[in-house]
């Protein structure tokens, strides 16, 4: 074994870049790997991250994120951190919504293996009439994968593949549509059936894949200080307001490196975690394909009240996660007794008086937000709001569609000791939490083989 030291350069401090640190040195038993961990923003988190809000004295994240069951690299990175006791596991798959009709509907499947638990769950809704329950039971043969090819799937969008399966209005309105929002960020016609089918496959086929796992902290105490301790115990050197400006590769094979400070460092790894819209702003001295991914908005809203929020307004369940039918906002978080957090998912085609959502102003959103909530929860116009905050992520996800998986492709660098890393890179899953560790800890896995045999 080769016992000199490897000097490693990660650019970007999001999850991605931090989970690719923390799998390396967790699996480095020689001390063989030198990391700096580079990031041109003064946080790290990347799009996961908690913030003071200075109005209100509130740690706020940035935006809400769901985690589930099957996130098995990312529940691997919380533990290694010793944060995995920050989250709460949903016992069984449970999720209400309200209707503008402010009628209330339970989803709640049993306790039990994967899919059954969504079938008989599917059954007990009341927001589904038989023919409707009938047609749901169709989606089993895609989780089989018994009638339809990985090639096919690549080729189509989940609009098409949801048609060739008879779904209702109904079951799209109350499942599909509520489930792709929030885990695709954009269309049903925008997205892969391929990646769709993915997601399916992972999240409902085992015990307790299904289940939901929600933060009881903020992002922050979650995902980035426990692992700054751990990084820090093992000497990776996190170095934050350092933009790159310029990577070159030598005659030796090595990366020079130039950061907006004017220092140059070499390394002899370079990982590039950046943002996919970000990578063209470095110079490169060689040629390396980079990916073209279209981008999607999410807008959260958090709403603080004078007084506590009764259960006769907003029904409480395990998760206090309630789904919004037929109205712009689409969930509502209830954070605490006096804190909603809303979610707006694909912000970027949904349209309010002629404009695109994203393009509203603060003011505008929190009018049409609350006017969703008096639509659809009775008595919430007696409520009172004190404080609210308005956050828009313009760029939050990349858009899973047909043209986006050769675009991924281009993210397997055919440059020696030079990796792409991120959720938009060659995962098979669309941009998650899940998808940015998982593809930190495989670039993780491909160095360490090289190095320890």
């Amino acid at each position: 074994m080769n016992q000199k030291r490897i000097k490693i350069c990660i650019a970007g401090a999001g999850l991605a870049g931090l989970s690719t640190a923390v799998f390396l040195k967790k699996n480095d038993a020689e001390n063989l790997f030198e990391i700096d961990l580079v990031e041109s923003s003064p946080k790290l988190g990347g799009r996961a991250y908690s913030f003071v809000d200075r109005d209100s004295g509130l740690t706020l994240d940035n935006g809400q994120h769901i985690l589930a069951g099957w996130y098995s690299a990312t529940l691997e990175f919380l533990k290694i951190c010793n944060s995995q006791f920050q989250l709460n596991f949903q016992k069984k798959l449970e999720i209400n919504f309200y209707n503008t009709e402010k009628k209330y509907f339970k989803l709640s499947c049993p306790k039990i293996f994967s899919p059954l638990n969504l079938f008989i769950g599917i059954l007990k809704f009341d927001a589904l009439g038989l023919k409707d329950k009938l047609r749901f039971l169709k989606i089993r043969k895609l989780i089989n994968r018994e009638a339809y090819s990985p090639d096919y799937l690549k080729k189509i969008n989940v609009s098409d593949l949801l048609f060739e399966l008879k779904q209702t209005e109904n079951n799209i309105r109350y499942f599909w549509e509520p489930f792709l929002l929030a885990v695709f960020n954009c269309k049903t016609d925008e997205i892969n059936a391929d990646v769709f089918m993915n997601v399916l496959i992972e999240g409902f086929s085992g015990n307790g894949k299904s289940n939901l796992l929600i933060p009881d902290k903020d992002l922050n105490s979650l995902f980035i200080n426990n692992a700054i301790n751990f990084l820090s115990d093992n000497a990776v050197e996190i170095k934050l307001n350092k933009r790159i400006e310029e990577i070159f590769k030598n005659n030796q094979g090595n990366f020079n490196v130039k950061f907006n400070s004017g220092e140059s460092n070499e390394y002899s790894i370079m990982i590039n975690a950046a943002s996919f819209f970000r990578l063209n702003e470095i110079k490169l001295n060689f040629e390396c394909d980079l990916p073209k991914l279209k981008t999607s908005s999410i807008i959260s809203v958090h709403l603080i009240f004078k007084e506590y929020i009764p259960e006769e307004i907003l029904k409480n369940n395990s998760f206090g996660m309630t789904g919004l039918i037929g109205t712009n906002t689409q969930w509502i978080f209830k954070k605490s007794e006096r804190h909603l957090s809303l979610v707006i998912s694909g912000a970027d085609f949904i349209e309010h008086n002629g404009k695109k959502l994203i393009d509203l102003d603060k003011e505008e959103i929190i009018k049409m937000c609350t006017n969703d909530l008096k639509n659809c929860l009775s008595g919430f116009d007696t409520l009172e709001i004190s404080d609210s905050k308005v956050i828009k992520e313009k760029r939050a996800t990349f858009i899973p569609n047909i043209d986006s998986i050769n675009e991924r492709k281009k993210c397997n660098s055919n440059i020696e000791n030079y990796y792409f890393c991120g959720d938009w890179a060659e995962t098979d899953l669309p941009s998650t939490i899940e998808a940015a560790i998982r593809n930190g800890k495989k670039i993780s896995e491909k160095i360490l083989k090289n190095f320890y045999k």
